[in-house]
């Protein structure tokens, strides 16, 4: 209830001239508190808890914060080690960094070193973002924690965590997709995800969140179809999703087919070999997929 002063008006620190709450918002220019809404300025005076120094591009920010960056699991010593700088005799420095260097990668941790400096090579080529680099080192430093990157090649451990960690990123990578940058057999490929899929996963946060419908954005752009297929094959592949037709199967399968069947449905339609070419997988995944949608839904296509 809106509390009234003494002289018959209502408080205006008590509810908004708008209707319901204040919504308060930070002018750190004047140091005031403000409603968003009728503009009422609520508290003056704030403590400004940033820093007490301005700047105007990155050279001058990186040169007058004092505070180190924040950890970074692609270094094998969480971007906390120490660097060397400069002086007036260069043969010196060269040597105290070659001790630094020394001192800083221990023997056992070679092995982890290379598997960190190839992962930034492969995340380029397959032009990933910052955070599944991360969740991709993150995989590298459990299956080597737990003794699974032993007896197989670096590249194919590195590729098979980038895969994994796109799908907990939920980034649609196929698998012919990474094939075709990445120069790792995928026989050796399979190899690595099996290793990934036996690693110990604490909580939600190694758990590929992927489904189905994601990858339909996709493969419409690439089949140059109308922008409404996207929303009912997304709804066909999220219904398939929900009643367990994925179990076992490839997302990139159903996702095809729902693309197919909706296709056909609204007139559009694309053949299965134009499906299959464009996503590099065969019309036999397509047709058996379509099989699975058509006999476990009330859908009648002319094929």
């Amino acid at each position: 209830m809106t509390e009234v002063s003494s002289d018959g008006f209502k408080d205006p620190y008590q509810s908004c001239i708008t209707g319901g709450p204040h919504r308060p918002i930070m002018d750190y220019a004047r140091g005031e508190v403000k409603c968003s809404e009728c503009g009422l300025v609520l508290d003056q005076s704030v403590v400004d808890q940033g820093p007490e120094w301005r700047n105007f591009n990155q050279e001058e920010r990186n040169g007058r914060e004092r505070v180190g960056r924040p950890n970074d699991p692609g270094s094998h010593d969480w971007g906390m080690s120490t660097g060397v700088g400069r002086s007036r005799n260069p043969r010196r420095d060269a040597k105290i960094k070659n001790l630094n260097h020394k001192i800083r990668v221990s023997a056992k941790d070679r092995k982890l070193v290379t598997l960190l400096s190839s992962l930034h090579q492969e995340a380029s080529k397959l032009d990933l973002p910052r955070h599944v680099r991360d969740t991709g080192a993150m995989v590298l430093r459990k299956l080597y924690s737990e003794g699974l990157a032993k007896r197989i090649e670096p590249e194919v451990l590195v590729v098979g965590a980038l895969l994994y960690a796109s799908r907990v990123n939920r980034i649609p990578k196929t698998v012919p997709e990474v094939l075709a940058v990445a120069n790792v057999d995928k026989r050796q490929l399979w190899d690595a995800m099996e290793r990934i899929s036996k690693m110990s996963k604490v909580g939600d946060s190694f758990k590929p969140h992927l489904k189905p419908a994601e990858y339909v954005p996709r493969i419409v752009a690439e089949l140059k179809l109308p922008d409404h297929v996207i929303t009912k094959a997304s709804e066909l592949a999220e219904k398939a999703y929900e009643n367990g037709i994925t179990s076992g199967r490839g997302h990139l399968g159903l996702s095809a087919a729902s693309v197919y069947v909706v296709s056909a449905l609204l007139d559009v339609k694309k053949t299965q070999k134009e499906i299959a070419e464009a996503m590099k997988i065969t019309e036999v995944t397509i047709r058996n997929r379509c099989r699975d949608i058509v006999n476990n839904f009330d859908i009648t296509v002319m094929l």
